[in-house]
């Protein structure tokens, strides 16, 4: 078969199974698989639902015609045998970030929209998860059309770790070796040769907040660090009838506090979207502090903090900050302010 012709023949496969493959895109999306810790235990280290979404993943690939294994709930691996026991694998992941805030549809469920497919985890990862899997089966079929095994081993490997640190993938290299070559279909074309490093820091002001504070009770943006919140809020003392809304800001009545001080609850509406891809993206948590330092809604001791979360959001090469650096290969140096607690 001449490359024009498996590209013919593979694109055939894909028209021919396409609503089948949406339906395992479904299957894996209904699982809310977050890694859950505290709920950890022997087969299942990442948590209940994380091992759900593999236990799914593994069923499709066991459907497909492929040989799975299981590696202690660490993740697993569907194998189409070839002639030599040198493998080439996929990996793809079948965990997920939490589903955050701002939704328009089921995050758990497959919507199509306008020639998309919404929900958590359609591109990052569980659709790529499901397509690599259906790749192994074409060529399972491939296998039974012919009766000729391919020249290596088809290993699609169903990680369960990828958003947390990655803690599946070095349990899995000290049970089996390396892959003679591995591709992962967790980003978009052109193919990428390297990944940026990561450094989560957590920066802690003193306590600013609460019932002692001057006028900020309660602070809450964001879900996790690597992802640009679209929504944050703050419970003031302050009078929500005279701070004004714009476009990207409301602000509430929250009621009254035990000695009758006025609350305001204000709402900042932004741009989400994932770390490593800010442009065109708006930090609510930058929108939030900056009207907050506007509108004075802080006492000295709160500014200093507010002053820098607003340094942090205020660009997302680390400019604001000072940091910011590039080089030829990875570009600007890529900042940002995910969460802010109280």
């Amino acid at each position: 078969m001449t490359d024009a012709e498996l590209k013919a023949s593979a694109e055939a496969f894909v028209n021919e199974h396409w609503e089948e493959i949406i339906e395992d895109i479904r299957y894996l999306v209904q699982v809310e698989s977050v890694e859950d810790l505290s709920l950890a235990e022997p087969g299942k280290p990442w948590g209940p639902k994380s091992y759900e979404a593999l236990r799914r993943g593994l069923e499709i690939a066991e459907r497909l015609g492929l040989e799975t294994t299981n590696v202690d709930g660490y993740l697993g691996f569907g194998d189409l045998p070839g002639e030599s026991e040198k493998y080439l694998a996929t990996i793809a992941h079948s965990d997920i970030v939490p589903l955050g805030k701002g939704w328009t549809v089921d995050p758990l469920d497959v919507t199509r929209r306008e020639g998309f497919i919404l929900g958590r985890g359609v591109l990052d990862d569980k659709g790529p998860l499901a397509l690599s899997l259906w790749a192994a089966h074409y060529f399972v079929e491939q296998v039974k059309k012919t009766g000729k095994k391919l020249p290596y081993t088809l290993r699609a490997i169903v990680g369960n770790n990828e958003e947390t640190g990655m803690g599946d993938v070095p349990y899995y290299l000290s049970k089996y070796p390396e892959p003679a070559f591995c591709f992962t279909p967790d980003a978009e074309f052109p193919l990428i040769c390297g990944e940026k490093g990561v450094y989560h820091a957590q920066f802690t002001s003193p306590k600013i907040a609460g019932a002692n504070s001057e006028k900020i009770v309660e602070l809450d943006g964001g879900t996790v660090p690597n992802a640009i919140p679209g929504l944050a809020s703050a419970l003031v003392r302050a009078d929500a009838s005279t701070l004004a809304d714009t476009d990207s800001i409301k602000v509430e009545d929250a009621g009254v506090e035990d000695d009758g001080t006025k609350l305001a609850r204000i709402n900042a509406t932004g741009k989400g979207g994932h770390a490593s891809m800010p442009e065109g993206t708006v930090n609510a948590i930058g929108l939030l502090v900056t009207y907050l330092l506007d509108n004075n809604i802080c006492g000295e001791a709160e500014r200093d903090f507010l002053t820098f979360s607003q340094q942090l959001c205020s660009t997302t090469d680390g400019t604001g900050t000072g940091i910011q650096s590039s080089d030829d290969k990875f570009g600007p140096l890529t900042c940002i302010s995910g969460t802010i607690r109280t």
